[in-house]
């Protein structure tokens, strides 16, 4: 099962610089430690939020498309972060025959001054 209480993957955080663009795989299980099985069942979503705000800016710092295979995800395109903001992602899929908020995963993005 998962919960909300333990939604960060592994990865989580990570750094990206305001110019680059990437995508995450990410590896998602249950509370225990066991393997899920995700799937698209036409679920499959990826939301953004800057710094605790309430609204999703995913169709701003994102393109392309989410794929899952097994237990892992790989996210869209992150693109265009505004350096010195902390953004959160938030994947859902079909969990087990289930649609659910299945993992976070948390991105520092500094400004480009701290990365020279």
């Amino acid at each position: 099962m998962i919960t909300s209480n333990n939604l960060f993957v592994r990865q989580s955080p990570v750094v990206q610089g305001p110019q680059d663009e990437k995508t995450y795989t990410v590896n998602i299980s249950a509370d225990d430690g066991s393997t899920v099985t995700l799937t698209d069942g036409g679920n499959l979503d990826m939301q953004i939020y800057v710094n605790g705000t309430g609204s999703d800016v995913a169709s701003t710092y994102t393109s392309g498309s989410m794929s899952v295979s097994g237990s892992t995800l790989t996210t869209k395109v992150i693109k265009s972060l505004v350096g010195n903001n902390t953004y959160v992602c938030v994947f859902v899929a079909t969990v087990n025959g289930s649609k659910m908020t299945c993992g976070k995963l948390q991105i520092w993005c500094p400004s480009d001054k701290a990365l020279q």
